[in-house]
């Protein structure tokens, strides 16, 4: 059975999660798992100039996101925010905060508006959309995967994926992000 990272098997997969559930499992390595996938699926197989750029500061910030998918046309326009943590590292509140007030410096700096936003800790990720209406009020929907479609759920019902227990669900959003990055 393949897996949503390529080139890994389910027992490869199994093997990364027990070990970033535990203490030892740090946020580098969290950070590794999701450039990957990002790397597969959000900047390779699209044919447009774009970066993963690691400790980014959204114009005019002084805040570093861990990675942001960035198109160099326009300069530096940003796609994807990506957040994460070690499991013994910082709560879920603190993560979704982080990516809100990023994605708010991120909206008030650059012409594009609409977003994603992906937070990963331990072996655990979540997805949403943010959008910058003109209303002047940031919109944080979380992504969730239901009967083989995405659905836009309220912030406070993001649903946790596991990277070993949820692969159809993992890989289903990551493609529809691909489709709509």
């Amino acid at each position: 059975m393949a897996t949503f990272l390529r080139n890994f098997t389910v027992a490869q997969i199994t093997a990364l999660a027990t070990h970033l559930n535990t203490a030892q499992g740090t946020e580098g390595e969290v950070n590794s798992v999701w450039n990957t996938a990002i790397f597969q699926y959000l900047v390779q197989p699209h044919n447009v100039p774009r970066l993963i750029e690691p400790e980014a500061s959204p114009p005019g910030s002084a805040s570093k996101v861990d990675l942001v998918v960035a198109d160099l046309v326009p300069l530096r326009d940003f796609r994807v925010l990506y957040e994460g943590k070690s499991k013994a590292g910082d709560a879920w509140d603190t993560v979704v905060r982080q990516l809100y007030d990023y994605g708010g410096e991120v909206a008030r700096g650059q012409a594009r508006k609409l977003f994603w936003l992906i937070g990963g800790k331990g072996a655990e990720v979540r997805f949403w959309r943010f959008d910058y209406p003109a209303a002047e009020l940031y919109k944080m929907q979380g992504l969730k995967w239901e009967r083989g479609a995405v659905r836009f759920v309220q912030q406070s019902q993001t649903p946790t994926y596991r990277i070993d227990q949820n692969n159809t669900e993992i890989l289903g959003i990551l493609l529809y992000l691909q489709a709509n990055t």
